[in-house]
């Protein structure tokens, strides 16, 4: 997997990886790997209950109760990262 990921990096390919894991680890160690983590919507954006924090964290979104499509139209409301 490690030469796969280098080597997709170098054509420009992008990687995400989801906070959910403790301690963390792989990929999203590399610098190459944007780790997204996901918060609530209410006052001081608390971390979602599926997801945390840690120092190697780029990105938080709302993550909880989000409005999303549906795949057959329409919207819902949805939580992940």
């Amino acid at each position: 997997m490690f030469f796969f990921f280098f080597y997709a990096c170098s054509q420009h390919l992008y990687f995400f990886q989801s906070i959910k894991q403790n301690p963390i680890s792989y990929p999203g160690l590399w610098d190459e790997c944007l780790n997204i983590a996901a918060v609530g919507k209410s006052e001081n954006l608390p971390t979602a209950n599926f997801s945390n924090t840690n120092p190697e964290v780029d990105y938080a979104g709302i993550g909880v109760d989000a409005i999303s499509f549906k795949p057959d139209g329409g919207y819902q409301n949805m939580s992940g990262t």
